[in-house]
């Protein structure tokens, strides 16, 4: 008899093209909404009204869920209580960002674990604070669950499968982003200081998470043996 193997695989990636598409379609979105809303509630209809929030919320997901590479429950679980701004002593320059305590999969009796959120994420979370700001400590970052939304949106920009792999992309897709994203902007980077920033192992890291395109890695190769 023949012996086959189960390959895992991890959520597609989106490409940094793929990424700012998905973005701005998710922001133009909540802009859409924010105009629909008006001209609602200029000429009142028995329509169902927008709920503006909720799409503006789907966009900061997306930008804080890349920006720390958080998972799809880590996001979830955040109170306001559980994040604070910080500032990362960086080579040459600080960047902000913002520190969470995440409830993920490696949690222990409640114990929440470390993570940072950089680049846009930090940005996104100004945002969404500055819009509920009546909210309480312990109320939730984000309120609705957005995977409905983002596979609508997906399929919308033609995104939703990866015809290389044929799988389908979901909110899992961002975790794999944002270490990506860290990856072509610092290709240098320790892979013991990426696993611990992303709360994985580097194993991890090799086998699920790092989908940079081989011809990436191949450019860097050449540009390196010139120099």
């Amino acid at each position: 008899k023949g012996r086959f193997e189960v390959v895992k695989r991890g959520r597609p990636t989106f490409s940094l093209k793929q990424w700012r598409t998905v973005t701005l379609a998710a922001r133009k979105r909540a802009q859409d909404a924010e105009k629909k809303r008006a001209a609602q509630e200029r000429t009142p209809t028995r329509g169902r009204k927008v709920n503006v929030d909720r799409a503006w919320e789907l966009y900061f997901f997306i930008v804080f869920t890349v920006g720390g590479a958080l998972r799809t429950g880590e996001a979830y679980s955040l109170r306001w209580m559980d994040c604070s701004e910080t500032v990362l002593n960086t080579p040459g320059t600080d960047e902000d960002a913002i520190h969470v305590r995440v409830l993920g999969k490696h949690s222990r009796g409640g114990q929440r674990e470390n993570g940072w959120v950089l680049m846009g994420g930090v940005d996104a979370y100004h945002q969404l604070r500055a819009r509920r700001e009546s909210d309480r400590p312990e109320d939730k970052v984000f309120l609705y669950n957005h995977e409905p939304e983002f596979r609508d949106l997906l399929k919308s920009l033609d995104l939703y499968i990866d015809p290389s792999s044929g799988m389908t992309r979901n909110t899992k897709s961002l975790r794999v982003t944002g270490i990506n994203l860290r990856l072509l902007k610092n290709p240098g980077v320790p892979l013991n200081d990426l696993r611990k920033w992303c709360r994985t192992s580097i194993v991890q890291i090799q086998h699920f998470y790092d989908q940079a395109h081989p011809e990436t890695s191949a450019a860097r190769v050449a540009g390196r043996s010139e120099s």
